[in-house]
């Protein structure tokens, strides 16, 4: 039987606030806090009034003074803007294999705002048919909210990782584990009772029929792991066997989420990243023209691919082009009046680094076109010794998680970590310390709070790296973490965050 590491965090539970940037002022406007990436459009549809209603509650606004912390007056939404004699902004006709999740995101609200307007969805089991009409409401205003004071004595986690192994694996998995200490301690100090036990996963090819006795000893509330592939069914017939929920840290690559409804995945599949990307590149440039570049055939990932159907899907403008080709054919794809976007998905850091100079070039030689290049998550990895480039070449980074390292939280826990174990962080992006953390102080504290309902609630936090929104595969399934970014390093040498 292998040796428990246990940790023992208890206090009491206590009862917090959810601040929002978004405070009600009066009973006819409200201030907003601009995020970054929005614009005037956005926020007027965002909350059901037009363009002009918003730029006449705020005199002098225009779109070069929009900037990210701006502070504006938000008034309330007109009856006229929508259906007359009804709370309805306007009406949605469901088209064949729309969701709840990409319907309310299209129109700027939450899934609970949707089915509050829509009580017939619930009774017809969350299940949307093809013409349906459904009520789109306006924008509600969020206030400060209490957590609900729903308490558990304990919640108990079982960590399942080969955290002994001296190997790269084990190197990860040892700097994910301390980064999930950090975040169960910090929940300790904020009144939250813990138990945490640290189980070491066999090789890859080894049973784990011993460890999950050991872990079923331990009666947790959820297990965090495995990391090896071989031991996903076992695992996921004991989540199902013990109705306890599994949270998978690291693989991509899970087959059993689509059946299991107990099972969590951190890092989505590829088809369900190119879904929500597809949605967050039609949110962030709806008119663009993307620009799809391989060098060779044997380029063009299985992502790429799925992010083009459903960009497609999403009636955007795609287009493939060959990265081979010289200047001058680069430029004959732009178009005038559009904003163009050249789009790679290579881990090549020579080819990355090749590109990212050849769309700096364009943007120089052509100023009048609007030109960007959108990298996958993999490029993330290059930022550090290429970000001059990627600052020249108005690069936008699509990924899940991002560690800011120049921010002040990302020096400060870099900072704490060093001082805590007497090592500094892997050089990897995502971070796996911050990651670890993020999920424990998410997930610990949403299952404290709501357990059963979990996957339901999303409270309000500020993560390091990784913001969790499990959203299920299907209805008989398991979830996956539906969080996507773009993180723009933009020409003036600053980098922003648009969240999905």
């Amino acid at each position: 039987m292998n040796k428990n590491i246990m940790r023992t965090f208890k206090g009491l539970f206590t009862l917090a606030i959810l601040f929002f940037c978004f405070t009600v002022t009066s009973a006819q406007s409200a201030n907003y806090s601009v995020q970054a990436g929005e614009t005037l459009y956005s926020i007027a549809t965002k909350y059901g009034i037009t363009v002009e209603q918003l730029v006449q509650a705020n005199p002098g606004i225009t779109p070069e003074k929009l900037k990210a912390g701006t502070m504006l007056t938000i008034p309330k939404a007109k009856a006229s803007i929508g259906i007359a004699n009804s709370d309805c902004r306007e009406m949605h006709r469901v088209k064949k294999g729309e969701t709840i999740y990409g319907i309310s995101s299209k129109y700027g609200i939450t899934e609970e705002q949707l089915l509050r307007a829509n009580p017939e969805i619930k009774v017809n089991d969350g299940i949307l048919k093809k013409g349906m009409l459904l009520c789109i409401p306006f924008q509600e205003a969020p206030t400060a909210t209490l957590i609900p004071t729903i308490k558990k004595q304990e919640v108990k986690v079982s960590v399942l990782l080969p955290l002994k192994e001296e190997n790269e694996a084990g190197q990860r998995c040892a700097e994910f584990y301390r980064g999930f200490i950090m975040g169960a301690e910090r929940l300790a100090n904020e009144g939250y009772n813990i138990v945490l036990n640290a189980v070491n996963e066999p090789a890859n090819s080894a049973d784990a029929s011993s460890v999950l006795n050991t872990v079923s000893a331990q009666n947790p509330d959820f297990i965090v792991g495995p990391l090896y592939p071989s031991h996903f069914e076992s695992v996921s017939a004991f989540s199902q066997q013990k109705k306890v929920r599994v949270f998978i840290p690291f693989s991509s690559k899970t087959a059993q989420v689509e059946q299991n409804k107990y099972l969590y995945m951190v890092n989505a599949p590829e088809n369900y990243k190119a879904f929500y990307g597809a949605q967050l590149l039609k949110k962030s440039f709806p008119s663009a023209q993307f620009i799809f570049l391989a060098s060779t055939a044997s380029d063009i990932t299985s992502f790429s691919q799925q992010l083009k159907e459903q960009m497609r899907m999403q009636k955007l403008s795609v287009a493939d082009f060959s990265a081979t080709k010289i200047l001058l054919e680069w430029k004959a794809q732009l178009k005038n009046g559009r904003k163009n976007i050249f789009f790679t998905d290579t881990d090549k850091s020579s080819e990355l680094q090749r590109i990212a100079e050849i769309v700096a070039q364009l943007k120089a030689t052509y100023p009048t076109y609007d030109i960007s290049l959108v990298a996958g998550s993999d490029a993330l990895q290059q930022a550090g010794n290429m970000e001059q480039k990627f600052f020249a070449a108005d690069t936008y980074f699509m990924t899940p998680s991002y560690f800011n390292t120049y921010s002040t939280a990302g020096k400060q826990f870099a900072i704490d970590y060093r001082t805590k174990y007497n090592t500094t962080l892997l050089p990897l992006a995502p971070s796996m310390a911050a990651l670890g953390y993020d999920l424990a102080y998410q997930v610990i504290k949403q299952v404290s709070h709501y357990d059963k309902d979990y996957a339901t609630q999303v409270l309000s936090t500020t993560p390091y790296q990784t913001l969790f929104h499990f959203r299920p595969t299907n209805e008989k399934g398991g979830y996956v973490n539906g969080n996507m970014l773009l993180i723009h390093y933009k020409k003036d040498g600053t980098i922003d965050q648009i969240s999905l």
